[in-house]
């Protein structure tokens, strides 16, 4: 059973690595225009999951940590070849850049089964979302 996870568990990071690859292909070319609909609908699903994630922390059910911490690096993914609201593109693109890379960290680190590697993760996402909403919103 544990390997059938690890299996859908590994589909699914390369499945979240190739949206990334392709947003990241497109911020070298062109950016869409910002669209606030898309962002908060984005938003939700990166609170959701920040919200998700407390109770598998509580317990250490690292399978549904690495859930939401892949949910959050989708909902970022899906930001990083917008236009910024306000502000520098390239800042809004290494900004989301950071939020995706730390949430490989996480499926990382529950990956490890680390759960204080864990909980760094969510403090550094948490710091990563105050400097947003400061530089963007």
């Amino acid at each position: 059973m544990k390997s059938i996870k690890v299996i859908a568990l590994s589909i699914m990071i390369l499945f979240v690595g190739s949206q990334f690859v392709a947003a990241q292909a497109s911020t070298s070319t062109t950016l869409a225009a910002y669209n606030a609909e898309a962002t908060k609908k984005a938003m939700r699903e990166f609170w959701g999951a920040l919200n998700a994630i407390k109770a598998p922390v509580t317990t250490s059910n690292f399978y549904a940590i690495a859930d939401q911490f892949i949910v959050i690096a989708k909902s970022a993914s899906s930001l990083i070849a917008t236009k910024a609201p306000k502000g520098s593109d390239a800042a809004w693109v290494q900004s989301w850049d950071k939020f995706i890379s730390a949430a490989y960290r996480g499926v990382g680190a529950a990956g490890e089964k680390d759960i204080a590697k864990v909980k760094k993760v969510l403090e550094e996402i948490t710091e990563l979302n105050k400097t947003g909403h400061a530089q963007f919103k």
